[in-house]
């Protein structure tokens, strides 16, 4: 995937990744976008990925911490374009369900809905 002439490695599809022990860490599918951004030359597309779809995450001792689905709206951005620009986010719903470490239901704290809601991939090249 070229972005401005730069290469990337976004993952597209679906994916599992893997504590460093190499228990499943989660599973679930990303797709790319672009959003316009003001660069030197003009405008310029920035890729960036987002999770679709169902996702199953897993605590350490590999039972399920949560699933569920994600519902993806675009929201807005600013950038360094009058206006800003709208991004593909994933959020979690009322569907998801959550697990302790016994597999017992629990309610999601603030701190795992941050976790399983992270924006941080916006700005990928």
């Amino acid at each position: 995937m070229a972005n401005n002439g730069k290469s990337t490695k976004m993952p597209i599809g679906e994916r599992t990744e893997y504590y460093g022990d190499g228990t499943m860490k989660s599973n679930g599918s990303y797709e790319i976008s672009f959003y316009t951004n003001c660069c030197t030359g003009g405008y310029c597309e920035i890729f960036y990925y987002y999770k679709i779809g169902t996702w199953t995450y897993y605590h350490a001792n590999e039972e399920i911490e949560a699933t569920g689905t994600y519902t993806n709206n675009f929201e807005k951005i600013d950038n360094s374009c009058k206006g800003g620009d709208k991004v593909m986010t994933n959020r979690i719903s009322e569907s998801w369900a959550f697990y302790d470490e016994q597999s017992n239901p629990v309610e999601p704290t603030e701190e795992l809905t941050r976790r399983l809601e992270k924006d941080d991939f916006f700005f990928s090249y």
